[in-house]
């Protein structure tokens, strides 16, 4: 009897622990798609600066494709003048 106490309460701990522990992917998972979120964002700025390195490092890399080959997910840059 003591045995089958024991087992039910072991089980439960192990269902609790999973419980938390998928609250706790699925917070990390919640983090994870909101730091996604402004890192892109924040490239899209940099992508509009003028003086930015990620900008300058872009434009680097483009220069250094063949001609019509783009880099994935890059957008032309902005023109400065007016």
């Amino acid at each position: 009897m003591a045995e089958r106490s024991i087992r039910g309460w072991v089980k439960q701990l192990i269902e609790e622990a999973s419980a938390g522990q998928q609250r706790r992917i699925r917070a990390l998972e919640a983090e994870v798609a909101k730091l996604d979120l402004q890192n892109n964002r924040m490239k899209e700025a940099m992508r509009r600066c003028l003086t930015c390195d990620y900008r300058l490092e872009i434009l680097a890399q483009r220069r250094d494709q063949p001609a019509g080959v783009q880099l994935a997910g890059a957008k032309p840059p902005v023109s400065s003048e007016g």
